[in-house]
């Protein structure tokens, strides 16, 4: 009986993970001219996810989530602007960049602004309202100020960047997620700012676009799935130009846009659906065979 209660469960879940039925995702959305705008639904989107758990490994894995805000000190003065940030940076082994999540990207890397501390607190720093020499004072109206103080962050060389998963501190179980949301900052027009969810299969799970802010302003994007689904990549895509070096980007077109705060549900390592229907089958062989005798 045990077998056969195992295999129909098992079935069930494998038909209900490949039919498709799936629960409409939760969208969180909000935009403004200032980052206290974003509070509510950022803090609603936090608050379905659960406790914070933090930038160490979690071996139980937990449920709740991870976040990223680029603000981790000196630890990373040494990968900030003008340096490129390794894409693994925050899928380390330990505290403080046991996050679980990976960065690529079809550009030359990341980077992230400097700390004030890193130039003597002289203004402009590279904190809270310049990334890579551009900002109010670099009179090209760009303005990227920061969500969370004092750091933000941006691919290099193109506007695409794309967000896998691990277990955090695990050496590189691939994993996955349930939710994801992102602070951007200056998304001017739209429908040019986007975040699209994969699964395992690379199957998309829906393009969302991230609202429009006014100029130097905060958009937050965060998107719950609850249907089953889990999300293995999140792909970004950030208006239609691209920050090249140091106060430097690409010809100008219509929309420079940058990001401050990662916000997802814990990364955790499941079956996925070939696994579930391969369970399925075997534990459906066994019962047959126990019949049998």
């Amino acid at each position: 009986m045990q077998l056969r209660a195992l295999a129909a469960a098992l079935a069930a879940t494998a038909a209900i993970l490949s039919s498709g039925a799936l629960a409409a995702p939760i969208v969180f959305s909000s935009a403004g001219a200032g980052a206290a705008d974003l509070t509510a639904t950022v803090d609603a989107f936090r608050a379905v996810l659960g406790a914070n758990l933090g930038a160490a490994p979690n071996p139980t894995h937990s449920p709740g989530r991870r976040e990223i805000n680029w603000d981790a000190g000196a630890a990373l003065d040494g990968v900030a602007d003008p340096n490129l940030m390794p894409g693994n940076q925050f899928n380390g082994l330990a505290s403080p960049f046991a996050r679980g999540a990976q960065f690529a990207t079809p550009g030359s890397g990341f980077m992230i602004s400097r700390r004030c501390a890193q130039d003597g607190q002289t203004f402009p720093c590279g904190g809270s309202d310049i990334l890579l020499g551009m900002g109010p004072a670099a009179g090209n109206n760009v303005n990227f100020r920061a969500f969370s103080a004092e750091r933000i962050f941006t691919p290099i060389g193109s506007n695409i960047m794309d967000v896998r998963f691990a277990v955090p501190g695990s050496a590189g179980v691939t994993a996955s997620t349930r939710a994801f949301g992102a602070v951007f900052l200056d998304v001017e027009v739209a429908n040019l700012t986007t975040m699209e969810f994969f699964d395992a299969s690379s199957a998309s799970l829906g393009v969302f676009g991230v609202p429009v802010a006014p100029d130097g302003g905060f958009s937050f994007l965060g998107v719950q799935f609850g249907g089953g689904e889990r999300v293995a990549r999140v792909r970004l895509t950030l208006g239609d130009m691209s920050v090249l070096a140091h106060g430097q980007f690409s010809d100008l077109r219509n929309d420079l846009v940058a990001l401050d705060d990662f916000i997802y549900a814990e990364p955790a390592a499941v079956p996925e659906p070939a696994t579930w229907a391969l369970l399925a089958i075997g534990a459906a062989a066994l019962v047959r065979r126990r019949r049998r005798r």
